[in-house]
């Protein structure tokens, strides 16, 4: 059945021989989308009610696989405007790649080897990345790395593989003038998306206490996950 397995072909613009021009021209592409579906709303949604809004005055945060930067830029005016200091460090494999230099919080890594001690950040949060690794001990290397450096809460979010969201994401990038080769890239995106039953599995061999795992809206998957503390 049409979506019934994960595939693994990998997209075009996680290959090598894609250019630093080519993928900066994507992200540029990509705003147009995320602005359509909203990118952000579940982390605006879901981050004060998991932390309780009087703990989100002054935060730290950690954006694995940043992209351009623009998930953080994105919260931390939106913070701002309730009043709280949010401060994001992006993280990504490439540092070119990633947005304006903001205050030196922009660091080139792995999120399979953070270069960071354990609990370094309040929030470790990931938008649509793991989706990008090669393979499942990878995605769970990635999950226990984003528990680990997490001092309060980690927040994931990824595609629920689904054919709604295919088709959204079909519409989504035409209506919004994506070339064709991120048109492919975005169904791609979907067909190598999760459900339930993989985010549950990849928590529990993360080791990731009471996480709570669930589908939004029907596109994307969340991992809520709090730590408890003395």
């Amino acid at each position: 059945m049409f979506l019934s397995r994960r595939t693994t072909h990998a997209e075009y613009f996680d290959s090598p021989e894609c250019s630093s021009d080519e993928i900066r021209n994507a992200y540029r592409q990509l705003g147009r989308v995320n602005h359509l579906f909203k990118f952000a709303h579940p982390f605006e949604f879901h981050l004060p009610r998991l932390l309780g809004e009087e703990r989100c005055g002054r935060l730290r945060l950690l954006d694995l696989g940043a992209g351009d930067g623009s998930l953080g830029r994105h919260l931390e005016r939106w913070a701002q405007a309730r009043g709280w200091i949010w401060r994001v460090t992006d993280l990504d494999l490439k540092l070119a790649l990633l947005g304006p230099d903001n205050n030196n919080r922009r660091v080139a890594a792995t999120a399979l080897r953070l270069p960071f001690r354990d609990e370094s950040f309040n929030v470790v949060l990931s938008c649509q990345m793991a989706h990008h690794l090669s393979s499942d001990p990878e995605i769970v290397q990635h999950f226990r790395e984003a528990w680990r450096v997490a001092r309060d809460a980690l927040f994931l979010s990824d595609l629920h593989r689904n054919v709604g969201l295919y088709a959204l994401v079909w519409f989504g990038t035409l209506a919004t003038g994506c070339s064709k080769r991120l048109r492919a890239d975005g169904l791609l995106s979907v067909a190598r998306g999760f459900r339930l039953a993989d985010w549950e599995a990849f928590a529990r061999e993360a080791d990731i206490r009471e996480p709570k795992i669930s589908v939004y809206l029907g596109t994307r998957i969340l991992l809520r996950a709090r730590k408890c503390r003395a």
